[in-house]
């Protein structure tokens, strides 16, 4: 007897547990604009979770991605390549610099850094009480000479996650301030020296049913500033959304054979 109550009892326990987070499937798109650039977008689907008017989670790499391009025009006269791509490639003046796949008509892109290593999204955690998630960027963005290397790389791995990462670009000092994601409405505002002031902004929502099932959104904004060149802002928007969740009732006949089992087998 004490068997059986026991495997009940541990079967009552697995359906309370998997009330509270179970894994789904999800999809997701997230899109990252650097100003006076053509945005970024990674993609990805998998296995997260989302609890029933609580938080979610997706794992790390599951969004990969990224943007090589041309600019309509060369920044500064000199830099006509903009990418978003994994971060530590090797820029000029490296022995062997890496060398983007920059489309060749100007104002052309390409939503992929093939061959070079793509763009991914680090483990991504939300807190439904508070609106807010971490969960960063494994990517840079770079500026590309006329041969199509890279002379300037900004870190974008404190976007999603905040704090202040310095860096140094052309040998000059700089840094970039990140934030966490929210689902509250954000802007950021910025310029380059000689280009006139943008302003970005977006607004999130968690509009998942009493499952967890549904869409929500997630924004987060950044700021590099590079010193004499002036200021960047940098916005990122984040969808996910999640399929039908099991239904903790669904589990329930799994302690009740559990127990039946326990009984026929001590009947034989």
């Amino acid at each position: 007897m004490r068997t059986i109550v026991g495997l009940v009892a541990a079967g009552a326990l697995f359906v309370g547990a998997s009330a509270q987070a179970l894994p789904t499937s999800f999809t997701a798109t997230l899109v990252i604009e650097v100003a006076g650039f053509e945005p970024a977008t990674l993609t990805g689907v998998g296995m997260g979770e989302s609890i029933p008017g609580g938080g979610a989670s997706i794992p790390s790499g599951a969004l990969t991605g990224g943007l090589v391009s041309r600019l309509a025009e060369p920044l500064f006269g000199v830099l006509p390549g903009f990418a978003l791509c994994a971060p530590g490639l090797s820029l000029v003046p490296a022995p062997v610099p890496d060398t983007f796949p920059v489309p060749s008509t100007p104002g052309a892109h390409v939503a992929d850094c093939a061959p070079l290593p793509q763009a991914a999204l680090e483990a991504l955690v939300y807190d439904a009480a508070s609106g807010t998630a971490t969960g960063g960027l494994v990517a840079s963005a770079y500026l590309t000479n006329v041969v199509d290397q890279a002379l300037v790389a900004v870190p974008l791995g404190l976007v999603g996650v905040g704090g202040i990462q310095n860096f140094t670009l052309l040998g000059a000092p700089a840094w970039l301030s990140g934030n966490p994601w929210t689902t509250d409405a954000v802007s950021v505002s910025g310029a380059l020296t000689g280009f006139p002031l943008t302003t970005l902004t977006d607004a999130g929502f968690d509009h998942r049913d009493e499952t967890g099932a549904g869409e929500f959104k997630l924004v987060t904004t950044a700021l590099a500033d590079l010193g004499a060149l002036g200021t960047v802002p940098i916005i990122a928007s984040l969808q996910i959304r999640f399929g039908a969740v099991p239904e903790p009732g669904t589990l329930v006949p799994v302690a009740g054979g559990m127990a039946a089992l326990a009984i026929r087998r001590r009947r034989a």
